[in-house]
């Protein structure tokens, strides 16, 4: 059961690696912005890339540690030189996850994970280069891995998650604003609350997970004045238990789509 649990989950983790990384890279060229500012996307990609090759590493060294420990007569021959050699790879890819993070992305959580990750894969590392048997070797790093691949999953989340675009449409005299956020992994991201706002105050901005502004041109007090367009800026914050992302759509009330509307990167909640 457990056997089969981990290989499963390998096998989903490297698939979704693969798949996502296809996707994200012909969805990168749609999806810069038309003022020709990278996306957030673009920006942690790589960031991104590398620190699912290090889970994805974590996880292969678990099974093989795991099938090491249930098959009899302790190591067998290269069974304790594979897991070293695979946690090496996965501190390597670490190693290109900070890299690549410094000089695009001052997170304290980002840096902090990272850090405590390759600390974890140290303690790996000792653990199975000085067990006696392949027995001991897992039972004195399961907790280490799982530990492991929880800190990175967490930011792989944080890192994917982002603003790709919001949609305004017009139908006198309202306009309707919708936002798209995408995680290459799911596509779905559920939980999510969505908070809309409006840098004009004219006519009636209302919004639950869409938004609506009602504009009617009149010369009436609170009213929208008449103009082809009403200038406005039109801001989303996307914000879960753990999350929060802000989009930005900058055309008022004029319909469109904003393909580049991270303008940066998500937080994270303390």
């Amino acid at each position: 059961m457990i056997r089969s649990a981990i290989g499963a989950r390998l096998s989903v983790l490297l698939a979704a690696a693969s798949v996502a990384a296809l996707l994200t890279g012909a969805a990168v060229a749609h999806r810069s912005g038309p003022r020709g500012a990278p996306s957030t996307r673009e920006l942690v990609h790589p960031v991104w890339e590398a620190v699912v090759n290090a889970d994805s590493r974590f996880t292969l060294v678990h099974k093989e540690l795991f099938d090491a420990a249930t098959s009899r007569g302790g190591w067998k021959l290269g069974q304790r030189e594979l897991a070293v050699e695979d946690l090496g790879r996965a501190r390597s890819a670490l190693e290109s996850a900070i890299k690549e993070l410094s000089p695009i992305l001052d997170s304290p959580f980002v840096h902090k994970t990272l850090d405590t990750v390759l600390g974890l894969e140290e303690r790996l590392e000792r653990a199975v280069k000085t067990a006696k048997n392949a027995n001991d070797a897992f039972a004195a790093t399961r907790g280490l891995v799982v530990d492991a691949e929880a800190q990175l999953e967490r930011l792989i989340t944080y890192l994917d998650l982002t603003v790709v675009e919001i949609r305004a449409t017009f139908k006198w005299p309202v306009t309707t604003y919708d936002v798209d956020l995408y995680h290459s992994v799911h596509f779905v991201v559920s939980g999510v609350n969505f908070k809309w706002s409006n840098s004009n105050d004219c006519g009636d901005f209302r919004s639950n997970h869409v938004a609506h502004w009602s504009h009617p041109d009149s010369k009436a007090p609170g009213a929208c004045p008449p103009q082809a367009v009403h200038p406005g800026t039109i801001t989303v914050i996307a914000s879960s238990g753990e999350f929060s992302c802000k989009g930005v759509y900058p055309d008022g009330s004029a319909a469109g789509t904003e393909t580049g509307p991270a303008r940066e990167p998500c937080t994270v909640r303390k």
